[in-house]
């Protein structure tokens, strides 16, 4: 499976990857052609550049699933996970055919807790044609992937350019809209900062981003329970706990609402107990702990741990 990568950059980003697939702007055409109006360009003898009546583009059969500053995000009546940019305003099928973007839908996170269940689109490849390139089409195509499905998932391995894409354009992108911006991690979904998103050390323990416009409410109270609390900083930890939340409550008893003990102490003195974890600092404000079945938030306050299950 090709990598999602930087759709800023100019093709060689990912030039051995999409060269062995063939990838290249007289793919893109023929898989057009192919696809919206079963002609196999291999077999005609056809110029793309050549004036045509800019009618001829409203009568093929396409579903347009989104559509921002005069560009279309359209499928096929036989939609198979490739979508196409299309510029309806050319004048010639070169400049009609603006590119495309791949998705594989979820349906959900794993078999974990049920109100982390998200449905979206993870992106695993796209391609923006030469004549396009440099002009923010690679942007607006995820903008328009997220417009339609409301939620928006990277790949599963993130290169530089692309994670650079997404602290750059899609967490402010998602931001503005009051949406969600997290990553996926131990099996569930915690909030990022831009300043997380950006970090070497953070980045290498995500399984993958997540942008959502309308994300569970669990997911949301999640972010509000952390009180912007992040992970570079150490203010935040992320933990896996190797038992279920009933026992997890058994061990904050003496740390909670008393005046001495810390969520530090609590991972110190219980260490057998915890697992996987990001822990970038001694004294967390905030932790987000992974039982076997739930998920806990822990908040240190002057008077001790305060837990919150979710």
């Amino acid at each position: 499976m090709i990598k999602l990568t930087d759709l800023f950059q100019e093709i060689e980003l990912r030039k051995g990857q999409l060269e062995q697939e063939a990838v290249d702007d007289n793919y893109l055409y023929e898989s057009f052609f192919q696809e919206f109006l079963k002609v196999d360009l291999d077999e005609k003898n056809l110029d793309l550049s050549k004036p045509v009546d800019s009618s001829i583009f409203s009568k093929i059969n396409k579903k347009v699933i989104s559509e921002i500053d005069g560009y279309q995000l359209a499928v096929p009546s036989s939609f198979y996970g490739k979508m196409y940019i299309l510029n309806p305003s050319a004048n010639n099928f070169m400049d009609y055919i603006v590119g495309y973007i791949e998705v594989s839908k979820v349906y959900a996170n794993y078999k974990f807790t049920k109100p982390y269940r998200v449905t979206g689109a993870q992106v695993y490849l796209s391609y923006i044609s030469v004549p396009y390139r440099g002009k923010g089409i690679g942007v607006l195509a995820y903008k328009m992937v997220l417009e339609a499905y409301g939620t928006l998932l990277s790949d599963d391995i993130l290169y530089e350019g692309s994670r650079n894409l997404w602290v750059k354009k899609i967490i402010p992108m998602v931001k503005e809209q009051g949406g969600f911006f997290g990553a996926e991690i131990f099996n569930m979904y915690i909030p990022l900062s831009p300043d997380d998103a950006a970090d070497d050390s953070v980045a290498t323990d995500v399984d993958r981003y997540i942008a959502s416009l309308n994300p569970p409410s669990e997911v949301k109270k999640l972010e509000s329970l952390i009180g912007g609390a992040e992970l570079v900083t150490g203010d935040l930890w992320v933990y896996t706990f190797n038992s279920s939340n009933e026992e997890l409550f058994d061990l904050i008893d003496e740390y909670e609402g008393g005046e001495i003990g810390t969520i530090a102490d609590l991972v110190d003195d219980n260490s057998e107990y915890f697992g996987n974890y990001i822990a970038l600092g001694d004294e967390p404000k905030a932790a987000i702990i992974r039982t076997d079945n739930a998920i806990v938030v822990l908040n240190q306050t002057p008077n001790g741990i305060k837990s919150t299950l979710l």
